[in-house]
């Protein structure tokens, strides 16, 4: 009866989905945008977990499929849309290497469902009736409130658990897993959580919010910071800039409270690169706003290092001989040397099929390391491509940032930030299986794709 109800609230759910995105896509995919780190799991069968946003990107792009179809295929022969088919196309090729061919075919369906994300989200940012100046309204501030709302989730995680204990709190997350993660992924994130962080003799809870992990939120966050950054110091406008300012530091702050290492080394680099991207054009020609931009990076660097756990959080990051980072580094050595023996691959989602590392599909099993993971499973042919990809987007922002005098240009240095600080934080863990930070670098591609220098 239950799996009945549970089956047909999911239909339910995906025909309310695709009316609005057929009737109004721009207004649906800014609830997209406000959704990405507060999806819950729906679970239409027992065996099957089916996250919302899994189900919304797909119903979204198909939507605009049958409304556009011209419009879609145009923007799917782009060169950001054909990288992406590229590193698809790589990943079906080296299947005929997978010891676990299913394994890989539910990874496919995964890349196969949200990768057409990216000429449908083209679609919406080259709308010809929403000026470039205005974008930013219209997609950052939805974004930005998803954003809000994930990171006062994250501080009250690691607030409540000193009014009602570490224990109690932690038993109330793991009772409500299977509703954030599905049944079964709910049960392989509560029987390896990563949601401890050890402080003294005592283990304290991180900030995750709604993501199965610390680090998935570090990403998140990260990613958010970097635009965050990069319009405060590009807003002329002061009432305007403090608010930048704020969210900036509430990321920030939420940030520090995930305690992950590779985060906060994501986060300097998002904001290095950010800081470049968005200063040069206005450092001298628009005072104010590099001087709220100081102001930014000033309190940001100081928190993080005022902060003694978090400090010392960020400086273990360089102690090989530390107990993580020494298990790290002897996962990368049985990384490499099953690329010296499968060079062109174990096939996508294999890794855990070979040697020392066998077990089931659902595993915490990686490499712990995207290009490595990339390298292993996909050969030097899919990490080529995905380079390619991820170089070809970067490249885009950077070069519009340092041309573009707009709040357009102003976005273009902020995603130019999150797609280094992904990059840099994607050493130490695997983000691309997390649907919410997928789809949002597929968005971020999206917009890459159309981003154009103004003359304004």
């Amino acid at each position: 009866m239950l799996v009945d109800m549970a089956f047909g609230i999911t239909i339910g759910i995906t025909f309310v989905l695709f009316i609005l995105f057929l009737w109004v896509p721009r207004k649906g995919f800014a609830v997209l945008l406000f959704l990405l780190p507060l999806s819950f799991a729906l679970n239409p069968a027992p065996t099957i977990d089916l996250a919302l946003l899994r189900l919304a990107v797909p119903v979204f792009w198909i939507a605009l499929l049958i409304k556009y179809p011209r419009h879609f295929f145009a923007e799917a022969r782009k060169p950001l849309s054909l990288a992406a088919g590229l590193f698809v196309a790589v990943t079906v090729l080296v299947t005929v290497f997978s010891q676990e061919p299913a394994w890989s075919a539910r990874k496919l369906l995964y890349l196969a469902s949200l990768v057409p994300l990216l000429p449908a989200a083209a679609m919406i940012f080259r709308q010809n009736d929403v000026p470039p100046e205005k974008q930013h309204h219209m997609f950052m501030w939805p974004l930005f409130a998803g954003g809000v709302l994930a990171s006062f989730f994250g501080l009250a995680q690691v607030t409540a658990q000193f009014f009602v204990g570490t224990d109690r709190l932690f038993r109330f997350f793991v009772g409500l897993a299977p509703y954030l993660y599905g049944n079964d992924f709910g049960a392989l994130v509560t029987e390896f959580p990563s949601w401890f962080v050890s402080i003294g003799d005592k283990d304290y809870l991180r900030a995750f919010a709604s993501f199965p992990d610390p680090h998935m939120f570090a990403f998140y966050l990260e990613m958010l910071a970097a635009p965050a950054l990069a319009l405060a110091l590009r807003t002329q406008d002061g009432r305007v800039a403090k608010r930048y300012v704020m969210l900036f530091v509430l990321f920030t702050a939420a940030l520090l409270l995930t305690f992950s290492r590779g985060g906060y080394l994501g986060y300097f680099a998002g904001c290095i690169v950010t800081w470049i991207a968005a200063g040069k054009t206005y450092l001298i020609t628009q005072r104010k706003a590099a001087a709220y931009g100081g102001l930014v990076m000033t309190l940001g660097v100081l928190v993080a290092l005022l902060t003694p756990f978090a400090y010392q959080r960020l400086v273990s990051a360089f102690d090989v001989a530390e107990g993580s980072n020494a298990g790290r580094i002897a996962i990368w050595q049985n990384a490499i040397a099953v690329f010296e023996r499968h060079p062109f691959g174990v096939g996508l989602g294999n890794y855990a099929a070979i040697g020392e590392n066998a077990g089931g599909f659902r595993n915490a099993v990686t490499t712990h390391n995207l290009y490595l993971d990339l390298l292993v499973e996909t050969g030097l042919a899919g990490l080529v491509a995905y380079l390619a990809l991820m170089g070809l987007g970067l490249a885009t922002f950077i070069r519009g940032a340092l041309r573009d005098r707009t709040p357009a240009g102003a976005l273009k240095a902020g995603f130019a930030g999150s797609l280094a600080a992904f990059s840099v934080h994607a050493i130490f863990e695997v983000p691309l299986y997390a649907p919410q930070i997928f789809v949002l670098l597929i968005i971020l591609f999206g917009y890459a794709s159309v981003a154009r220098v103004s003359k304004a």
